[in-house]
């Protein structure tokens, strides 16, 4: 089953190259039934949904990435952008808030915790709450100034 897959997989990612989103996502969905613990077509299935249009099918795939698969940060991340491109403001911020937790200092902020705190203060922003978004927005200019200036005294040393 595993090499099925597989197969299946490597399949659909040369569907999704060529832009072939609806292809592709027909083989990340029998890849998933050959073995529903791949993960990597759990999430590039999920990403043909999106770029086919299919988000309501995205954010399903996605909330079953974020409930079984083992790093969830990235998937919530994405979760939060799929659910705010869908007009579910206060669903995308809970989940950008989830991605969040991974991430508890500003100091050692990668792309990702960027990324969620970005998700966040437009869900925030379009939920009405402009107070928190713009609260939100000030830790992203904090944390990237943090990591600014700790690039330059690594330089140094």
């Amino acid at each position: 089953m595993v090499q099925q897959a597989t197969d299946l997989h490597n399949k659909a990612v040369k569907l999704a190259e060529a832009g072939r989103w609806e292809n592709a996502f027909e083989l990340f969905a029998k890849a998933v039934e050959a073995d529903p613990t791949m993960w990597s077509s759990w999430s590039d299935g999920s990403v043909a949904l999106e770029r086919s249009g299919n988000l309501e099918q995205a954010a399903r795939w996605l909330d079953h990435l974020v409930r079984t698969a083992p790093d969830t940060a990235g998937y919530r991340i994405r979760l939060s952008s799929v659910l705010y491109h869908q007009g579910e403001y206060e669903s995308a911020s809970a989940e950008a808030l989830c991605a969040l937790a991974a991430y508890p200092g500003e100091a050692s902020w990668g792309k990702q915790a960027v990324a969620a705190h970005g998700a966040l203060t437009l869900a925030l922003r379009d939920a009405g709450n402009t107070g928190a978004a713009r609260g939100v927005a000030k830790r992203i200019e904090l944390a990237t100034e943090c990591q600014t200036r700790l690039a330059e005294i690594a330089a140094k040393i």
